[in-house]
């Protein structure tokens, strides 16, 4: 996957007026409309997500995952995973101020790489999960008081180990290509 380099919300309104999913636009979609291309899916999660309500983009991203179907929800969580880390890592993944908002799509992530049949990054992301809260908690921790520098190294060191086994597993495998040939086989599952 190509990482990402600009912000999501810039690249999901670049591509012009929203086409309006239905089943045949899921059937004729081909894998680059998935990664980049287009993004018709992902640009229709994006206005779902701006429209709702809640203060922070995770608390509209939790929202949205209520409002669109199941297997919507799942290419988005996996994409949104593959964009943060194709932006910044492991780091961009799992360092968020709500470390229980965070926890949650992480989880939720975690689901969609099985859902696909994609065991090695799901499990990697689980071990990741616990790793990331603990680190969002003391970055919380470290607005009220200074962290000593070989702290941060240590709990940037800990997620940073992260990202050579994502890498390694393909970054998220082959999971766009058994989404496509899910979609192709079930798009009613796929369409708002």
């Amino acid at each position: 996957m190509k990482p990402a380099t600009e912000p999501e919300s810039q690249i999901a309104m670049k591509n012009g007026p929203l086409l309006k999913i239905t089943k045949e636009t899921v059937e004729k979609l081909i894998l680059d409309d998935l990664q980049g291309g287009e993004m018709v899916l992902f640009r229709h999660c994006c206005k779902v997500r701006d429209e709702q309500p809640g203060g922070s983009l995770e608390e509209k991203e939790l929202a949205m995952l209520t409002r669109i179907p199941e297997k919507l929800g799942h290419y988005y969580l996996i994409f949104r995973f593959d964009g943060l880390w194709g932006n910044g890592g492991m780091q961009a993944v799992a360092l968020d101020h709500d470390a229980s908002l965070n926890s949650e799509i992480l989880q939720r992530t975690v689901e969609a790489h099985r859902a696909y049949g994609n065991e090695e990054t799901a499990a990697l992301i689980e071990k990741l999960i616990p790793v990331a809260s603990a680190a969002a908690m003391v970055l919380n921790n470290s607005e009220e008081r200074d962290i000593p520098d070989a702290e941060m190294e240590s709990i940037w060191a800990t997620i940073d180990a992260f990202d050579a086994p994502y890498e390694q597993a393909g970054e998220g495998g082959n999971i766009y290509e058994a989404m496509l040939k899910d979609m192709h086989q079930n798009p009613q599952q796929y369409v708002p």
